[in-house]
């Protein structure tokens, strides 16, 4: 008797009776090499066979020597994310309602982020709650325990519905992109099943049964850096630059292509589809390490993909929590210009900061992309990763940014900071987000409301201040005086400050 299983079974499972472990391919991972390893011999002797067809031990590590002696990824402690503190502080505020003046409890807080401990104090004594927050504090109202995940913390689930109105599983808005958009195949428990509908202030996705065809989505993602005084790390030389910086994340689902045996059908997401009539979007802000260097080969989507390759690879990352994509901004380390170049990111919303050890160990991460280049015969890779090794090994680390600097001094109380007409914003709309383009603003006793152009030149479409954002190196701002109207200094970068 036995077992087959995807890799779930690496963990959590202690069948003693275990005497044999087969694997079918070479795990990426030490960590989860042992792992799966484990399963076998818990109660008595036991033996694990690899089966390595592709050769993936010398094309990748030189050995099963070298492969054995690694040392096992670190794990991630998630303390530092702003959303998952929260959600934790909503449970917590319930949790400790008779504790406030248990000086013992609070004492026991203090190995956590000081943060965290402020958002309880404010959930218990409330006073105000920070804009992007409160879409949280709304949905904790049925109860914090059941609303929020512990791995997905604030991201929205949405629950698959399918015939006769079966739950099939539930996927996180990131997840819903790649894996259950409309029209897509989403296979669950190996069966195949059609999305005929997405719902997202349900937060439900209808499925109908399906044959055996695959799709895949196409997806489009921007990267819109903060090269200003919040950056986390700040490595130049004089051409170029690697930073941990504050980006924005813009993620556009244009559609999908089909695969149905050795034909391939492309759909769109636009008016006439059959599946939805306007692209889906995702925008989200994160931190990612970004690098620009004047050789166009060194800052391409190829060598980045590698790199996050190995970096995963060596620091025991899911490949699913990070991504790569080209950034563009306005601004630049290194001088006032428009600058583009290639990051990689935190896919999570408010940053878990998985790639805070890219930039530590750059060069190391590098090296180890030139050696597993050549071991895979890849010459032209092995060129580029050379090339960016170099240029990397020349930087020296700052921590004085020498950005843009306002020339309107400092304002008066009655000085606001607005959206400039005729530029760019992201709209956020319960999950959804959308690019607009602002045509005015004006002063209201409710606050800000800005005026947005409609495809319908006869429709006036209207939104509050905080539910729009300036994307970063994009949107130009301005201050105006809220009394009379003037506007003071010029326009300026949204990245400034």
């Amino acid at each position: 008797m036995g077992v087959v299983s995807t890799s779930a079974m690496e963990l959590g499972i202690d069948i003693g009776e275990i005497d044999v472990v087969v694997m079918t391919g070479v795990p990426r991972m030490a960590k989860s090499f042992w792992q799966r390893m484990g399963r076998a011999g818990r109660k008595t002797a036991g033996f694990c066979i690899l089966i390595d067809g592709g050769g993936a031990l010398i094309k990748q590590f030189g050995s099963l020597e070298k492969y054995l002696k690694r040392e096992v990824e670190p794990n991630w402690l998630y303390l530092d994310n702003r959303y998952i503190q929260y959600t934790h502080a909503l449970c917590a505020a319930l949790e400790c309602e008779g504790k406030r003046q248990d000086s013992e409890f609070w004492a026991g807080l203090s190995t956590l982020p000081g943060t965290f401990v402020e958002m309880l104090e404010n959930e218990l004594q409330p006073t105000t709650i920070p804009p992007d927050l409160y879409p949280l504090k709304q949905r904790a109202i049925t109860g914090p325990h059941y609303e929020f995940p512990l791995r997905t913390a604030g991201e929205k689930e949405f629950q698959i519905i399918g015939p006769g109105g079966s739950r099939l599983g539930t996927v996180t808005h990131s997840q819903l992109l790649r894996e259950a958009y409309p029209g897509g195949i989403y296979y669950y428990m190996s069966k195949p099943y059609r999305v005929k509908d997405v719902n997202f202030y349900a937060g439900e996705i209808s499925v109908r049964p399906e044959r055996h065809w695959t799709t895949r989505p196409i997806i489009n993602t921007k990267v819109f850096p903060r090269f200003d005084g919040s950056l986390h790390q700040l490595h130049i030389s004089e051409k170029g630059f690697l930073a941990e910086a504050k980006v924005q994340v813009s993620q556009r689902l244009r559609g999908f292509t089909e695969k149905r045996g050795p034909n391939s059908e492309t759909y769109m997401y636009e008016p006439g589809s059959p599946h939805s009539q306007r692209p889906l979007d995702r925008f989200f802000e994160t931190t990612a390490v970004c690098w620009f260097f004047p050789d166009q080969r060194t800052v391409a989507t190829d060598i980045a993909e590698s790199i996050l390759e190995i970096f995963c690879l060596e620091y025991g990352i899911y490949g699913g929590d990070v991504g790569c994509a080209q950034f563009f901004s306005k601004t630049s380390p290194l001088e006032n210009q428009k600058n583009e170049g290639v990051c990689v990111f935190d896919s999570t919303s408010g940053s878990l900061r998985l790639t805070q050890r890219l930039c530590e160990n750059f060069c190391a991460v590098v090296e180890r992309t030139v050696e597993a280049a050549v071991l895979n015969g890849d010459r032209a890779l092995e060129e580029t990763a050379r090339i960016l090794l170099l240029e990397a090994q020349e930087l020296h680390t700052t921590w004085e940014f020498q950005g843009m600097v306002r020339d309107d001094g400092v304002f008066d109380p009655e000085t606001v900071e607005v959206i400039a007409p005729g530029e760019s914003a992201m709209l956020i709309k319960n999950v959804s987000t959308f690019e607009v383009k602002v045509l005015n603003w004006r002063y209201t006793p409710k606050g800000i409301i800005y005026d947005l152009e409609h495809s319908d030149s006869k429709v006036r479409w209207q939104a509050e201040a905080s539910a729009l954002r300036p994307i970063n190196g994009v949107t130009s701002l301005i201050h105006v005086n809220l009394m009379t109207g003037e506007v003071i200094g010029s326009p300026h970068d949204s990245t400034e400050q």
